[in-house]
């Protein structure tokens, strides 16, 4: 039992320490993605995992960037979009960045603020990020803020190791058993 609780408590630390080192080494809120559209094609597919560093600066962000930022839609906010930046303008004090994904025909309609951006995509790695669609997918439907998503994963993998050892596996039945 001791055995089973000092695991729990060493996967809760070790995956909410893996949470926030790459929030800090990254500087983002979000340094993990999953690609849930086909609107950066052919550059990153649906499902792929990808990497994302926040800008120390928003003159850190060019054109031809690939960004993660907060849909500038209203009543959007919550929903993240990982599209290339087209052009940047400033106006009024505010940089402003057009963007579009690889494969759509045109340019989205609503101009992304620089407070937005969540950060630059830095590297992909194709189909991982199927999970983490899976994962939100359930959140999306159960309303989770992505704020609460992290924790609640976390006490998620802690509950499945704790069944893990709760139950005892086919082969520990046989071999108890004799």
């Amino acid at each position: 039992m001791l055995e089973g609780l000092l695991t729990i408590f060493l996967t809760f630390i070790a995956s909410y320490g893996l949470a926030f080192g790459l929030k800090f080494a990254l500087n983002t809120e979000y340094p993990l993605g999953a690609i849930p559209t086909g609107s950066m094609i052919p550059t990153y597919n649906i499902g792929d995992l990808i990497l994302i560093r926040g800008p120390n600066s928003v003159s850190e962000i060019r054109v031809g960037d690939v960004i993660v930022f907060h849909n500038p839609k209203p009543g959007c906010y919550d929903e993240l979009i990982i599209h290339r930046v087209n052009s940047t303008y400033s106006r009024n004090g505010i940089q402003y960045f057009v963007t579009k994904g690889d494969n759509n025909p045109s340019i989205d309609y609503w101009p992304v603020p620089a407070s937005y951006v969540v950060g630059k995509v830095v590297a992909g790695v194709p189909f991982l990020g199927y999970v983490f669609l899976f994962i939100n997918g359930i959140f999306d439907k159960m309303g989770v803020p992505l704020d609460l998503r992290t924790p609640l994963l976390t006490i998620g993998l802690a509950i499945l190791v704790i069944l893990s050892g709760v139950f005892p596996s086919e082969k520990e039945k046989v071999c108890n058993s004799k």
